[in-house]
């Protein structure tokens, strides 16, 4: 059975002024969401530590203030996480 993190979605990628992530949880967990260069410079932390209640949820997040190049999304259930490459046209 896929867990929260299999779930992810990222869209649009490459994307432009901004990006939405969405997943799906079974149960409430705490959520971390860090957006870091290519060179795994930390950006900004987009959900610190947040308690999400189960369901579907969607979070677009506002880019215009990052440089074009790739990116990669850290997204942490808890304490599981993965890292997701995405590109700022």
């Amino acid at each position: 059975k896929a867990s929260a993190i299999d779930k992810i979605a990222i869209a649009p990628n490459p994307f432009n002024n901004e990006i939405t992530l969405s997943f799906e949880m079974e149960k409430s967990a705490t959520v971390k969401v860090e957006l870091y260069t290519a060179l795994g410079k930390l950006v900004t932390t987009l959900l610190q530590d947040n308690t999400i209640n189960a369901g579907r949820h969607n979070f677009t997040y506002s880019t215009g203030h990052i440089t074009s190049g790739v990116y990669f999304i850290k997204i942490e259930i808890d304490g599981q996480a993965t890292m997701k490459k995405i590109i700022k046209m």
